[in-house]
């Protein structure tokens, strides 16, 4: 084994490490995966307002 195989395989598993950490640490938060802290939306996308527009209906 060469020397630079060796550091392909320490950052490969390092790189893997750190990805299961943060996976696991985010699952124990409650955290959605893939979503930074701080940063999620707090609210809908869609409107509380009722109306009777339906955009689907056919009339």
């Amino acid at each position: 084994m060469e020397t630079k195989d060796i550091f392909i395989f320490i950052f490969v598993f390092a790189a893997l490490g750190a990805s299961l950490y943060r996976k696991y640490v985010r699952k124990n938060q409650g955290e959605k995966p893939f979503q930074k802290s701080g940063t999620g939306n707090t609210g809908s996308s869609f409107s509380s307002v009722k109306d009777d527009y339906e955009p689907y209906k056919k009339k």
